[in-house]
């Protein structure tokens, strides 16, 4: 499952789109693609498992022109591998991405770690493990109103839908729930 993208370009004088080449941005096969696009930076992440590298968390940033994107160097998040059902968001107000997945590799673990973004390249903090239940779906999004990312998931071992808060602070994060 290589992922390819390809950039767009769209003219509201005529309706019309143009687009560039398809292009890869992982040479192997990858899986839990969840690009974000940080405004300030002008940047677009993508994080991913790497499921060619046993299943490494990664993320790439790029920067478009025109109808390209011009890549940067690849960075694990996750270098135990078995990283799985990742969401991202973007978190305007302290400049940084927050990244959820499940750690397969340590007992499911539902985890999250922030990444500070510099035109295209990324540096991680520290994982944080928030809870031992493991997830099954999710979807982050970053609310300005109360500065908080707001993670919406299925428990994978009662199948509630669950909607958790999170702060990020610096290179960390935690989770508002009591």
């Amino acid at each position: 499952n290589e992922r390819k993208y390809a950039v767009g370009t769209v003219s509201t004088t005529d309706n019309t789109a143009a687009f560039g080449s398809t292009t890869s941005f992982e040479s192997g096969n990858v899986d839990f693609v969840a690009p974000v696009f940080h405004a300030t930076q002008g940047t677009v992440v993508i994080t991913y498992a790497d499921t060619s590298d046993s299943g490494k968390g990664k993320a790439v940033c790029g920067q478009v022109s025109g109808t390209t994107l011009s890549l940067g160097s690849i960075v694990e998040f996750n270098s135990g591998g078995n990283t799985q059902i990742i969401s991202s968001a973007y978190d305007s107000t302290n400049e940084r991405i927050a990244t959820f997945y499940k750690d397969q590799g340590n007992s499911d673990a539902s985890t999250a770690i922030v990444g500070i973004v510099t035109t295209t390249a990324i540096s991680f903090g520290s994982a944080v493990v928030w809870s031992s239940d493991e997830m099954s779906y999710s979807a982050a999004h970053f609310n300005s109103n109360s500065g908080t990312v707001t993670l919406g998931y299925k428990d994978a071992t009662n199948n509630d839908v669950i909607y958790q808060k999170f702060t990020v602070s610096g290179m960390g994060i935690t989770s508002n729930q009591s």
